[in-house]
């Protein structure tokens, strides 16, 4: 027996990823539930971009010291799934630290 927050998680897991209950692990990996997924990582960017602008203020915006921390932030997590995508492609063991580490000295 699963326990309640298991199938709670799953049925979250399942809205956010656009999956249908029929989808099994194989077919919910494919390429067409990476776009629904992007989508999503995009909009929460932006809402906590704008959420900390509308409650900072100026250091928030553009060309301010806290939007210059975010974008550092953003690249990071990009430079470590960069990382990790030509790991798996080439087999090569490297962690994503190191693109993240990369996109921090760039």
């Amino acid at each position: 027996v699963k326990p309640w927050h298991s199938s709670v998680f799953d049925a979250i897991d399942a809205i956010i990823m656009c999956k249908s209950s029929t989808d099994n692990e194989d077919t919910a990996k494919n390429d067409s539930t990476q776009l629904p997924a992007a989508l999503w990582e995009f909009a929460c960017v932006a809402l906590v971009v704008v959420t900390l602008w509308l409650s900072i203020g100026a250091a928030a915006a553009p060309k301010g010291p806290v939007f210059a921390l975010e974008c550092v932030f953003v690249a990071g997590v990009l430079g470590g799934r960069l990382v990790s995508l030509i790991a798996k492609k080439t087999e090569v063991p490297l962690p994503p630290l190191v693109g993240m580490l990369g996109a921090g000295i760039v």
